[in-house]
């Protein structure tokens, strides 16, 4: 009794520690242990901080920086120049037999030039037209990228619960094939089953755990490959709750006409064609004369003339009489790139169509999968059940069990792969028709 009561003392006074340990480290504000990331959470990570989204974001700031080089011949273009002039032989002209010098034999000089191109048929103004084009252009590729940063961690993301769901279907397979293992060696203990049937089902067994560790192997591996898409380490934890999105479900030539008006592809082409026809104009300048106006300020040290500054302003006229082909050949190669970029188009938009349609008619096939696969769950637990009564009253063969216990297990794998597939194919159709998959999972 004595004893009792000192253990009931210790456990008192342990408990009471823990308590008060517990308390004191949620007084001095002691962090909790994160909850892990959320599927929204990682969703808006990768398709706002991803890798390939960084990646495409830096491509802005060099379409902004090709805006101002096209900008820059359009703007004044200021040099300045400084140093000391040596001469050999002292600068001199000849003036009635006497030698009148001109110039110093060493003198410092400075100067200030300034040209601006005044007209040249428009070859600064398209080149500048289409570099912003070009920068317009990148706000496509950048959501481009996004989404299919987004289709592809939520792939991996569907993927991966769906090896969760299969390997729950694993585990039952084993235990129930445990549990017919465990009738069969009674049975034929008691002399009552075959040793055949024992070693089969003990393969059979031996597979199903094999077919566990492997589908525990393959979560891994799913795991590992969304965090390396999320860039996270892997002592971050995952939280992995199972998303749903409104079925929002058009007809087909509803998505298609969706997709023909907001697939980024399409947008990057349709620019791509209005900056080569911008190329196409300055390449076809080339050879026309340039009006300009040049002007400066000159300074020279030199004793033997009336100043040592002075001031000078032109205009002129530059031509190029001829440049070799340079001017034709370009102007050719940008209008055989414009018919390139257009029938590119062309062929993207007969292959987007058939990616909505895909996506569509994978969508509606997963649907009808999975109400097949549920009347089919039903009828193999049945057969299974009246399998498992007839073997155990002696009407039935444990091959006939083991039948229905694979059936069992092909109905219910079937089921979730049906209901991942319809996931993704969810998930693809929105892409296909150029919706922002992270706005539609997140909201």
């Amino acid at each position: 009794m004595v004893g009792m009561m000192r253990r009931i003392n210790f456990v008192t006074r342990f408990m009471t520690g823990l308590f008060l340990l517990a308390s004191t480290s949620l007084s001095f504000g002691v962090p909790s242990v994160s909850a892990g990331l959320a599927f929204h959470e990682a969703l808006a990570r990768v398709s706002r901080e991803g890798r390939a989204v960084l990646v495409a974001r830096r491509s802005a700031a060099m379409a902004h920086e090709d805006v101002g080089r096209a900008r820059s011949p359009l703007l004044p273009q200021v040099s300045a120049n400084a140093g000391r002039q040596h001469y050999v032989y002292q600068p001199a002209s000849v003036l009635g037999g006497s030698k009148i010098f001109t110039a110093q034999k060493d003198f410092n000089f400075a100067g200030l030039g300034v040209y601006q191109t005044l007209y040249d048929f428009g070859a600064s103004g398209s080149g500048l037209k289409a570099a912003r084009v070009g920068e317009e252009a990148v706000s496509d590729e950048i959501r481009r990228v996004q989404n299919q940063a987004a289709l592809e961690f939520i792939g991996a993301y569907f993927d991966l619960l769906e090896t969760d769901r299969l390997v729950a279907v694993a585990r039952d397979t084993v235990s129930s094939l445990a549990s017919h293992l465990k009738d069969v060696t009674i049975l034929w203990r008691e002399g009552v089953s075959m040793k055949n049937d024992l070693l089969t089902v003990r393969v059979k067994f031996s597979a199903a755990r094999q077919n566990l560790v492997a589908l525990k192997n393959v979560r891994l591996a799913g795991l590992t490959r969304i965090k390396a898409l999320l860039a996270l380490d892997d002592k971050t934890p995952l939280l992995l709750d199972d998303p749903e999105i409104a079925q929002m479900q058009p007809s087909l030539k509803e998505a298609q006409a969706m997709a023909a008006a907001n697939r980024p592809e399409l947008q990057l082409l349709e620019k791509a064609a209005r900056a080569s026809e911008f190329r196409e104009e300055a390449a076809r300048s080339g050879d026309k004369p340039v009006l300009f106006a040049n002007g400066g300020y000159n300074y020279a040290q030199n004793r033997y003339q009336a100043r040592d500054d002075n001031w000078a302003l032109s205009l002129g006229v530059r031509f190029n009489i001829f440049d070799g082909g340079l001017t034709k050949a370009e102007t050719a190669r940008e209008k055989a790139q414009h018919e390139q970029i257009l029938e590119q188009r062309r062929k993207a938009t007969d292959d987007i169509r058939s990616e909505v349609e895909k996506a569509y008619r994978d969508l509606d096939t997963a649907t009808s999968q999975i109400s097949a696969s549920r009347t089919a769950i039903r009828q193999a637990e049945e057969n299974l059940r009246v399998n498992r009564v007839r073997y155990k009253e002696g009407a039935g063969t444990s091959t006939e069990v083991l039948d229905a216990l694979t059936l069992l297990s092909g109905t219910k794998t079937d089921l979730w792969k049906s209901v991942y597939e319809r996931k993704r194919a969810r998930a693809r159709l929105l892409y296909t028709m150029g919706r922002d998959i992270g706005e539609e999972y997140i909201k």
